[in-house]
């Protein structure tokens, strides 16, 4: 399906630049976290290399609301690019769909639907809340034990500091990507305002009739556009080591699982515009190159339907690459790159390779 893949590979760029978003605010959020904790310890380093007890009580208070904080910052990151990802995922999957059929199709995103997005349990198990929680008091201990085992060593302060960095998640320097799109702010339909009989009626045969919360709609768009500037220096700057100008932050499990939560999203609301408008099967696309797992693979090209038939034939392939979850929808593991195309006998075999331009929906 030409028209589908088009649209599919311009979504998934718009899609990204979420995703990316979310990325820069978390990294920048780790740098003021690290740098402050940095700081603190600075202060308290003649304390703890006389050998004074409390000093590392007093470390640990002190670190206590800064990671505080930094768990509330990064907890809001996460349901918001929830969010941001499932509006984007389903409004744009309903309006392929609809494109597809030349048939009316309903797009519809209610403040429900939001609410169970941003609420859903994380897709690694328990509260997102709490498992970050649990990254960050480890990461805080962490710190905590190599400062006081340093502080006993290390005979100056920028040794000592040095050596407290070597608790923090390893860092590694990015470019920020090109904007692709400069997408504008535009009005939704107010969903209070459904009628039945807007569904007889004869609307463009390839444009998806709208029934998205409009505030959550325009949060989405304004999300997309802004530019986040960081605010905060990587904690390197603190101590005398070589910088860079580039954009780091640090490879620990909350980027991990902001890469699961953003697919997770993308997926259910592909799967959910498609099921509310009778599609409840799909075909599995992978991308086919030189590190394309097994698992992805067996899959590539096949119907869920079939997949699940088929689960059993092929577990050695999923067990290679530790598949996850039913296995019948991806992420099927991290920086899984598989995604569903909608499979109904509605779409023509080879449908019209004429339609609207994703960019200019996302504009309009």
């Amino acid at each position: 399906m030409p028209l589908y893949k088009k649209w599919v590979k311009a979504r998934d760029r718009a899609l990204e630049q979420l995703h990316t978003r979310a990325q820069l605010e978390s990294a920048d959020i780790v740098r003021k976290m690290l740098t402050n904790t940095l700081q603190i310890a600075k202060s308290l380093f003649d304390q703890m290399k006389s050998g004074d007890m409390s000093a590392a009580d007093h470390l640990d208070h002190q670190l206590k609301p800064v990671f505080i904080d930094a768990t509330q910052s990064l907890y809001m990151i996460m349901i918001t690019l929830r969010r941001q990802a499932y509006v984007l995922s389903k409004a744009s999957e309903a309006e392929i769909i609809a494109q597809l059929m030349k048939a009316p199709v309903k797009a519809i995103v209610t403040h429900q639907d939001i609410h169970r997005i941003q609420g859903a349990e994380s897709v690694a198990g328990g509260q997102v809340l709490h498992r970050l929680k649990l990254y960050l008091d480890k990461l805080r201990r962490r710190i905590v034990n190599q400062a006081q085992s340093s502080a006993m060593n290390d005979s100056t302060v920028n040794d000592f500091m040095i050596n407290v960095m070597q608790a923090f998640p390893k860092p590694r320097v990015v470019r920020r990507p090109k904007r692709i799109l400069k997408p504008q702010l535009m009005e939704a339909d107010d969903p209070t305002d459904l009628n039945v009989s807007q569904l007889s009626e004869d609307p463009p045969a390839d444009v998806a009739l709208d029934f998205i919360d409009d505030q959550a709609w325009q949060d989405m768009l304004e999300y997309y556009k802004e530019d986040y500037v960081p605010q905060w220096r990587a904690p390197e700057y603190l101590v005398d080591l070589p910088t860079s100008d580039e954009e780091t932050w640090y490879a620990w499990e909350f980027e991990r699982d902001l890469v699961n939560e953003f697919v997770q999203s993308v997926r259910d609301g592909q799967i959910e515009a498609a099921n509310e408008n009778g599609i409840t099967d799909f075909v599995w696309i992978a991308v086919v190159d030189n590190v394309t797992d097994a698992c992805c693979l067996w899959r590539d090209g096949l119907l869920v339907s079939e997949i699940e038939q088929s689960l059993d034939d092929h577990q050695d392939e999923d067990d290679e690459c530790n598949a996850e979850g039913d296995g019948l929808t991806p992420p099927l593991h991290f920086n899984c790159r598989c995604t569903l195309a909608p499979a109904t006998d509605e779409i023509p075999e080879k449908p019209d390779t004429q339609g609207n331009e994703f960019d200019d929906w996302l504009m309009s």
